[in-house]
Parts: C-alpha cells; sequence; structure tokens
C-alpha cells in the first residue's frame, strides 16, 4: 500500500493532438516508489456532463501514467482514482491548449463585405490542426493583394492568435488577397473581398 502520492503535468502544458502524460507517483511512508498496476488505477476526463472516456489509458509502469489523447481545446476536469476512491485533489481541472498553427486550416473570420475607407480591414484566425482557434500569435504569415493589383499587406499581430487585415480601400471594387506561410496557402485563400462605396 501506498502512504504517498505526487500527480505531475507536463512543464509545457497539455496540447491537442498530443499524447500528454499525467504521472501518477506512489511512495511508501520512507518515500521510495511503491510499484502497482495499473489495473488498480483508473482515470477519466470530463466536460460538464461529457465523458471522454476513450481518450484515457492507463499506463502500466512503476509511476503510473495516465495519457490524455484530446483534439478539442478546452478546460476539463480529470478524475484518478486508486481502487476506486479518488486520490485527494481529484478531480483535478486541467485545461488542453491548441497546437501549432496549421494554415490550411486557418481563415479570414470577418465580413468580405465591407465600407470603403482608409481604415479598412479583415481579421485572420489562425487554427490548429483539429480546427482549434489558438489564443496566442506570434506566427508569421504573408499576405498580398493580388487583384485588381498586387502588393503586398503587412498584417498585424493582436497577439491572441488573431490578425488584422487592414486594406485602405477607398475606391469600391472586388479585391482579392492571398494569405500564405511559406509554400501553403490558408484555408480561403485566395479570397474575393467586396468594398462598397461609402
Amino acid at each position: 500500500m501506498f502512504h504517498f502520492f505526487s500527480v505531475e503535468f507536463p512543464v509545457l502544458g497539455l496540447v491537442t493532438g498530443s499524447i500528454n502524460p499525467v504521472t501518477v507517483a506512489f511512495k511508501d511512508r520512507f518515500g521510495n516508489p511503491t510499484q502497482h498496476s495499473a489495473k488498480l488505477v483508473s482515470a477519466q476526463l470530463q466536460q460538464g456532463r461529457k465523458v471522454f472516456a476513450q481518450n484515457v489509458q492507463v499506463a502500466d509502469s512503476q509511476t503510473q501514467q495516465v495519457l490524455l489523447l484530446q483534439t478539442t481545446s478546452a478546460t476539463y476536469s480529470l478524475r484518478i482514482s486508486f481502487q476506486q476512491q479518488q486520490l485527494l485533489g481529484s478531480p483535478f481541472v486541467i485545461s488542453v491548449l491548441p497546437s501549432a498553427m496549421n494554415i490550411s486550416n486557418s481563415a479570414i473570420d470577418s465580413s468580405v463585405s465591407i465600407m470603403a475607407s482608409l481604415t479598412n480591414y479583415v481579421v485572420f484566425v489562425a487554427r490548429d490542426s483539429y480546427g482549434n482557434a489558438l489564443s496566442a500569435g506570434g506566427d508569421t504569415i504573408s499576405v498580398r493583394l493580388a487583384s485588381p493589383f498586387s502588393r503586398p499587406i503587412v498584417p498585424q499581430d493582436l497577439g491572441d492568435g488573431t490578425y488584422r487585415v487592414v486594406l485602405g480601400m477607398t475606391r469600391s471594387a472586388k479585391y482579392t488577397i492571398e494569405i500564405d506561410q511559406g509554400a501553403q496557402h490558408s484555408m480561403d485563400s485566395p479570397r474575393q473581398i467586396t468594398v462598397f462605396a461609402a
């Protein structure tokens, strides 16, 4: 039997699409690790009333590893039990964060019919491979006006996973913009923007 236990979460946090190991270490009264079958440890990932049983696995090792695989970024409750008794502190509140930006899943998320103005703009939303909107910026994207004439546009990183693309179009017309990351195009690139007279 164990006297102490510890629960350790990944230092860099839990992210979508990765196998996130949560380590449960059991120790005797002298602080020495004790070994238990994974069958004695159970875990359940839950969000509200929804249970994600298929996304949780307990690995068989001296320090039990609860392996989580989740593709939706959100806040969850993680219940961990030993011999059907919940560990002290369980359920643990965990946050699963979006993974890196996938340009192919990212797109303009605002109206593409705007009024003519020096300050008109559209908003580009970065998403990961599973469609989760990112909550932080820092990605490099290139934006280019493709028609009726060509010129680069410098996007404004708003720091929350969105990028403001200021068009500054004062003439009513249909324009086309392209948003790329390297050789990859965004989901809706090229995108037509309609500018109406003010």
